[in-house]
């Protein structure tokens, strides 16, 4: 799964990389995936977007400020159609039935 903002992140990561990124051997799961994996399972599941503003954005407002960027920026972007689901970190969350 990529977003939109992909390629914003992995230009900054060219001229300003602020960590080594390794994907595994699966690097993209989708929500798809993880209704595959759950198949047959008393489970329940939703999934969110979350983290739209790149990283070098976010610790230019420090280790304090930080999350109250990311929680406004979240919050902002959570409301916009078209772009709810495209932020960088996707959360999973899995009840069981």
């Amino acid at each position: 799964m990529s977003t939109i903002f992909r390629r914003l992140f992995d230009l900054l990561m060219k001229f300003r990389p602020i960590w080594t990124e390794e994907a595994g051997e699966q690097a993209l799961i989708s929500k798809d995936h993880i209704a595959a994996w759950l198949r047959g399972l008393p489970a329940t599941f939703a999934c969110h977007s979350s983290v739209f503003l790149p990283p070098h954005l976010v610790t230019l407002a420090g280790p304090r400020s930080a999350p109250a960027v990311l929680a406004v920026s979240d919050r902002f972007f959570r409301l916009v159609p078209g772009l709810r689901d495209q932020g960088g970190l996707i959360g999973f969350e899995v009840q069981k039935s």
